[in-house]
């Protein structure tokens, strides 16, 4: 009897070992848990360090900016002021205020890497995240923002533009006779002339029509006053300086371009057998030279071309010309080769010349290709003009909604597929474009009607529409363009 009591005994110790292990495994796992879990202890008081830092740093901010205002007569704030007194209380180089162009300040910290707002009413948010210029060399787009260095052969190996500096790199150079013929160029970035988050350190490596400069402030004074920007590539003094390479904007915006030329304005000046895509501008830009002698031009993209394709290009600068000056949104002027415009909008104004259009000032080729445009700018002509008869300038799928007398040229004929909205200066030009009216233009009809044309290869004309982009309907209001999202011959692909 005692052995099988010693024996059940036994047994039930052994269970109840096994049961004692497996709770405190289980409490282990609780306790584990709720020390590194991620609402755990240490979490939490990782979380709570933190939030004591934005906190201290945000009283920092907010004290320093009611100082500044205080002590400024008119109650307002400055970047040179609260950078004062930043430095004052937190002591040199912890602190560094930036100016965006606009009406907002960034205040840095250097120790913890967060960024700060604060607004012209003085009110301080954050932390936010800041799209800032990152690049080692700047100046130098033959190398990453690492330092590592590029071929520029292929579009995986690009050259790239990360910062200001680079765009003044690629204009100097340019300008001296680098045409980057067969080239590859990518902008890493949104970038902003007025902005100090779009600039390392002001400095101009490659000299050239942008003169030498040892800051921010100073670099930023001579591209946004006086002549502003120079263009990549002005073709001038019997150079060959004109681009001749492939510009990929991979969707980003260039704002504040800011030019105030003789005769030639634009982002680039002279283009020639070159590849501008997937790229936005913002800016004003004007030219003044009204010689009879010389052809006066200006565009948001380029004044002059010559056998480029424009794809996904994207213009909302407002452009200024003498009567002479032949003005595009998109390119001034194309000479003899015919370029392609692909995906182009133009949402700027353009006045002051004869010829101020919407996409193409003037097609001296005759023969270039407008595929799926759009203007919604206010300009005298929306689409293109010409001086000649005969044209074989091509419009496909395009529309024109923009203030404007008329959509193209009394000449041009090789129309499929256009729309011009009815205005009290409609000009029924050519015979073979659709006038419609603001309701109709508005409806989704009109944007099924469109993009049914893109998806049938033109209602059945086998017109290669693969990389058109996409219409989009706006409830109550006109329709726009989708650039990220195009026709692979199939279905609709949208670039993330």
């Amino acid at each position: 009897m005692k052995t099988k009591e010693f024996k059940g005994n036994k047994g039930v110790t052994l269970l109840a070992l096994a049961i004692t292990i497996i709770i405190l495994l289980i409490l282990a796992g609780i306790t584990i848990n709720a020390i590194t879990g991620d609402n755990g202890l240490i979490k939490n008081a990782g979380n709570a360090k933190e939030q004591t830092e934005i906190d201290n740093e945000k009283e920092i901010v907010d004290t320093c900016t009611v100082q500044a205002m205080g002590e400024n007569k008119y109650g307002n704030i400055s970047k040179e002021d609260l950078q004062n007194e930043l430095d004052d209380y937190t002591g040199d180089g912890k602190t560094e205020v930036l100016h965006d162009g606009e009406d907002i300040l960034y205040v840095y910290f250097t120790e913890t890497k967060r960024y700060y707002t604060v607004d012209i009413e003085g009110i301080v948010n954050g932390p936010v995240t800041a799209d800032r210029a990152e690049d080692d060399y700047p100046g130098d787009i033959t190398k990453d923002e690492n330092g590592n260095e590029l071929s520029g052969d292929t579009e995986d190996d690009a050259y790239q533009i990360n910062c200001i500096e680079d765009m003044c790199a690629l204009s100097n150079s340019c300008n001296k006779g680098t045409t980057y013929q067969n080239k590859y160029i990518v902008l890493t970035k949104n970038l902003d002339f007025k902005s100090d988050l779009s600039y390392i350190n002001g400095q101009i490596i490659t000299e050239g029509n942008i003169p030498s400069c040892n800051s921010i402030e100073e670099l930023r004074e001579i591209l946004t006053t006086g002549e502003g920007f120079c263009p990549i590539g002005t073709n001038t003094n019997g150079r060959d300086d004109t681009f001749r390479g492939n510009f990929d904007g991979k969707y980003y915006t260039i704002s504040n371009l800011y030019e105030n030329q003789e005769n030639k304005a634009g982002l680039f000046g002279s283009t020639w057998v070159a590849t501008i895509k997937n790229l936005t501008v913002k800016g004003e830009i004007s030219v003044k030279n009204d010689l009879s002698s010389q052809i006066v031009s200006s565009g948001g993209i380029t004044a002059n071309s010559r056998g480029v394709t424009f794809i996904n290009c994207v213009s909302h600068v407002n452009i200024k010309g003498v009567a002479s000056a032949r003005m595009g949104g998109i390119s001034g002027v194309e000479y003899n080769d015919g370029s392609q415009f692909i995906n182009c909008i133009n949402y700027g104004k353009i006045t002051g010349g004869n010829n101020a259009v919407g996409i193409l000032g003037w097609d001296w080729s005759m023969h270039s290709k407008i595929y799926n445009c759009l203007n919604a700018g206010k300009v005298n002509v929306g689409i293109v003009t010409d001086d000649y008869s005969n044209n074989n300038t091509e419009l496909t799928n395009v529309v024109n909604y923009g203030e404007s007398n008329t959509m193209v040229s009394k000449a041009i004929s090789k129309i499929k597929n256009c729309f011009h909205l009815l205005q009290e200066t409609s000009s029924s030009a050519n015979e073979y474009i659709t006038i419609y009216d603001e309701t109709k233009m508005k409806s989704k009809e009109f944007v099924d009607e469109l993009n049914t044309f893109i998806e049938t290869e033109g209602n059945g004309n086998n017109i290669d529409t693969t990389g058109w982009a996409k219409w989009i309907y706006h409830e109550n209001d006109f329709p726009t363009l989708d650039t990220k999202t195009t026709w692979d011959g199939t279905e609709w692909k949208t670039v993330e």
